[in-house]
């Protein structure tokens, strides 16, 4: 089996962390796997070529689509062969039919969607033309997989065809996000805090649908109460060279209160050494992973009621309204206020609510199962089991 995967860029997001975990599983059952990134750069390049993958990036500008860039996927499809191609998100979905059209051999076709939709009129006119387009060519694809149970029913409201659709949720490796010995005390003492301090954090690229302004509205709302809170954002442009952000917390009064953590690779870590986690999306999560990578981690979640962040949260976390400030700082508030031994047995509920779940090799296992299902008919042999 032969496996080529299509993706915008290879970043640490959701998706692109979920694509990830699926590589590494198959190169260990011995399944050949490509990676095609449509535009350059993007942190997970070489953990995808140490899992296994064979990746090329296409230099996609953005919003620029090009003749080199199709020549470029023609020539991978030569050189790889593919069976079957996966794409993820809309461009990726997009490109993936490209190489169906191009490569003589016509590859099964699987679609992944990793995004919700609420209102159509929040995404950018190029998102909401590729989703309108993506309803349009749905009955391409062997398959639709999407990560949440909202976003299936969101996009066949949109015209999506329904009847070979997938749920698959994000899943999670519950021995590298788990609860760490010393790592609340270890964050602290490297960010120059008290032992004592009461630590959230936001995992997330500044992008409108995180809703940066309205968590930083909330966290000035908890300084003018007088709650004792430290909250760090880590992600792509959470950084001191990031003005917009800068100034975000300057004019909401809370510059003693965030430390700016940028793009980070010791995620499980930082995760592990939180109070805990707040996802204050305002639109667009389907099934943000950040959720089940903080609870996997025995750490608590104050989360946006997005896409399928309330069910996976279930009664181990909080949750309030998009776009509510005063509800969000409430919902920080309770885990600020909360007993600490009632919170760590929260975030010890959260866990075992993920092992129970979102187990990732038992995730990873439906990839492969849903691809054998499609490359029967190919005769490539029997099913692949992830270790």
């Amino acid at each position: 089996m032969r496996i080529l995967h299509v993706i915008t860029t290879v970043g640490t997001g959701g998706a692109e962390r979920m694509l990830l975990n699926v590589v590494a599983a198959g190169h260990r059952a011995g399944v050949r796997q490509g990676v095609v990134a449509l535009r350059q750069g993007g942190m997970l390049a070489e953990p995808l070529r140490a899992a296994g993958a064979e990746v090329w990036n296409c230099g996609l500008k953005a919003g620029h689509p090009s003749l080199s860039a199709g020549l470029a996927i023609r020539r991978i499809c030569a050189a790889f062969d593919p069976n079957i191609v996966q794409g993820w998100m809309y461009h990726g979905n997009l490109a993936a039919c490209l190489v169906r059209t191009l490569w003589r051999a016509r590859p099964r076709l699987v679609w992944g969607i990793h995004h919700s939709i609420d209102d159509l009129r929040n995404e950018k006119r190029m998102t909401r033309a590729l989703i309108r387009l993506g309803a349009y060519l749905s009955g391409w694809p062997d398959r639709i997989v999407y990560v949440s149970r909202a976003s299936q029913r969101q996009h066949a409201a949109l015209g999506y065809r329904d009847r070979d659709s997938a749920i698959i949720p994000n899943g999670f490796d519950c021995a590298r996000f788990r609860p760490r010995a010393g790592a609340r005390e270890d964050l602290r003492r490297a960010l120059g805090l008290g032992p004592d301090t009461i630590l959230l954090g936001k995992v997330a690229v500044v992008r409108p649908m995180k809703d940066h302004p309205g968590l930083m509205r909330a966290c000035a709302l908890l300084k003018a109460r007088g709650l004792p809170f430290h909250l760090v954002l880590i992600g792509q442009r959470t950084t001191e060279d990031n003005p917009d952000l800068v100034r975000l917390i300057e004019l909401a009064g809370v510059r003693d209160r965030v430390t700016l953590l940028g793009e980070r690779h010791d995620i499980p870590d930082l995760i592990a050494g939180l109070d805990g986690l707040v996802v204050a999306s305002a639109w667009g999560e389907a099934f943000p992973i950040v959720i089940g990578e903080a609870m996997a981690s025995g750490v608590p979640c104050v989360t946006t009621d997005v896409g399928d962040s309330a069910w996976i949260v279930g009664d181990t976390g909080i949750v309030v309204p998009p776009r509510d400030p005063p509800a969000l700082a409430d919902g920080m508030a309770g885990l600020i206020t909360m007993d600490p031994d009632r919170r760590r047995r929260l975030g010890m509920a959260a866990r075992a609510r993920i092992e129970q779940n979102f187990e990732l090799g038992t995730v990873v296992q439906r990839y492969y199962d849903l691809y054998q299902q499609l490359a029967q008919p190919q005769g490539l042999g029997d099913r692949v089991a992830v270790p």
